[in-house]
């Protein structure tokens, strides 16, 4: 189990994310959630305008970046109960797509009900999985939705970049354990 791995995590996504960004094609960036809607305050340290759409983006520090991930992407993915490696694989795209995204294609690579909500059914089928093919299936399965993406011509190729980075991190962790 992943128990205190959130720092390890945590740093992969913090680098992966990183500093301000107000791209006005990315829906994230603005408090509307699509692009054009709302205003244009931007994404920092994965803490973007959609999701936020009160907070002082711009100013945003580091640690409370953090403080935001923590309890908003890493708790609703049972992160604690997680095998290392897989808990990078499922907190970093729960940062970048939702926890209900990054669960559902958690879901749909163990086969079991696609409800976006990591609970007893999902965590025991993940304990039936080898680790290192479990994190090499979430990553293909990461990867495809990615690839039915509108923006995916715009960004597919730093989303594909991050899937494979985060799959290497993932897979070398899960060595470590």
């Amino acid at each position: 189990m992943a128990t205190d791995n959130f720092a390890a995590c945590d740093a992969f996504t913090a680098h992966e994310e990183g500093g301000y960004t107000d791209n006005p094609e990315d829906p994230g960036n603005w408090t509307g959630g699509k692009t054009g809607a709302g205003g244009l305050k931007g994404t920092k340290y994965g803490i973007a305008a959609s999701t936020h759409p009160d907070l002082d983006i711009i100013n945003l520090t580091p640690d409370q970046a953090a403080a935001i991930r923590k309890p908003g992407y890493w708790v609703p993915v049972q992160g604690d109960r997680l095998p290392v490696g897989v808990d990078l694989m499922v907190y970093d795209q729960s940062v970048n797509a939702g926890p209900g995204r990054s669960a559902i294609i958690v879901q749909s690579v163990l086969g079991v009900t696609q409800d976006g909500g990591i609970g007893p059914a999902t965590l025991a089928a993940v304990a039936t999985h080898n680790v290192s093919a479990l994190i090499t299936a979430i990553a293909t399965a990461q990867e495809a939705f990615y690839r039915s993406l509108a923006g995916f011509p715009t960004f597919g190729t730093g989303w594909l970049a991050r899937v494979e980075r985060r799959k290497t991190a993932a897979l070398a962790m899960a060595a470590l354990a």
